[in-house]
């Protein structure tokens, strides 16, 4: 009996692959904010709306975040998905987005 498997998301492996980068850096110590958002253009070759999906999710999880310890790390991250170009125009819609999200909200 086969198993029927769903086809990736390149833009999800895409994004995944932004996240992990922006949050390795974001705990490095020293930060190398230049080899951070070099990798981060790499990785989302030339796609500022993941960038900026990234960044604004990060942003919309401020409150969780704070409660939590994470926030300095998540802005960092996410200052870093922005100078990598994250696609500005898109923001708010993912900041609110991450507010919905970080409140159980789908």
């Amino acid at each position: 009996m086969a198993i029927s498997r769903r086809r990736a998301d390149p833009d999800g492996i895409t994004g995944a692959r932004i996240a992990g980068a922006a949050s390795r850096y974001a705990r490095q110590e020293p930060l190398d904010p230049e080899a951070a958002v070099a990798e981060l253009r790499v990785i989302a070759n030339g796609r500022g709306d993941l960038l900026a999906e990234r960044a604004g999710e990060l942003l919309g999880s401020r409150e969780e975040d704070e409660t939590n310890g994470l926030w300095p790390h998540r802005a960092l991250e996410a200052a870093l998905c922005i100078a990598a170009g994250a696609d500005l125009t898109l923001l708010t819609e993912w900041i609110e987005e991450g507010q919905r999200r970080s409140k159980g909200v789908r």
